[in-house]
């Protein structure tokens, strides 16, 4: 598949692609850790002197997966900033 995309663009398009996918790959990654992985990182799943709480957290993530999802504003205004960098 890769190879029937690079034969077939540019060298100006093949980099614009790959900024592209680049880009998405980014703000991807940033959701994923804003939406589900950041509530491993709650304090309040992990008390002093006690194990981590690993239903709470669950229960938890399960609470976030059921929200909306982030909205679109979140998506062009992240899109614009990696675009000036």
């Amino acid at each position: 598949m890769l190879k029937l995309i690079a034969s077939e663009l540019s060298d100006l398009d093949l980099c614009n692609l790959c900024l592209v996918c680049q880009i998405i790959n980014n703000v991807v990654q940033d959701v994923w850790w804003a939406k589900f992985l950041n509530i491993y990182y709650e304090p309040s799943s992990k008390l002093p002197g006690k194990p981590y709480d690993w239903g709470r957290a669950y229960r938890l993530r399960q609470q976030i997966l059921l929200r909306d999802p982030p909205p679109m504003e979140f998506w062009t205004e992240h899109l614009s900033e990696k675009m000036e960098t």
